[in-house]
């Protein structure tokens, strides 16, 4: 069995948050729709954390696991074609198959780069100030350098 590591990022604005929830659209449960479907089975799709209605996420980590042979960066430009446009993973990778998320206790999660992260802050604060809802309209933004330093 392989665990896939997924690193995503999207623009909340349109979705019920993290979490699935019944009849309700969400980040998860998107993801887990458009990955079942390249894979062709089920899966438990696992988020290191939640966020609520309307969040933004860059850096967003989950996992599954499968026993499909995947190379891993045609996976990821398979399942990115069905997403929308608020929805990206930027990165999956093998870890090893014990690889889960215990987000109050996990280093990996609590020690942040604080410089970092009140960088992204700004950012995200500006895309909602501009009502900007896809990465088709962030990438060219940022190319321009119109966001906030």
């Amino acid at each position: 069995m392989k665990n896939v590591k997924l690193t995503v990022e999207y623009l909340g604005t349109n979705y019920y948050g993290w979490q699935i929830q019944k009849g309700l659209p969400t980040v998860q449960g998107i993801l887990k729709e458009k990955i079942e479907r390249i894979l062709n089975h089920k899966i438990n799709l696992v988020g290191a954390s939640k966020t609520d209605a309307g969040v933004h996420a860059f850096g967003q980590v989950a996992n599954f696991k499968t026993e499909k042979e995947l190379d891993l960066k045609v996976f990821v430009r398979g399942v990115n074609s069905l997403l929308p446009p608020d929805i990206k993973i930027v990165e999956a990778e093998f870890v090893d198959e014990n690889f889960l998320f215990y987000p109050r206790r996990s280093k990996f999660l609590t020690q942040h780069n604080y410089k970092e992260m009140d960088k992204k802050m700004k950012l995200l604060e500006w895309l909602h100030a501009n009502k900007i809802n896809s990465f088709s309209e962030v990438y060219p933004i940022l190319q321009r350098e119109e966001m906030p330093k």
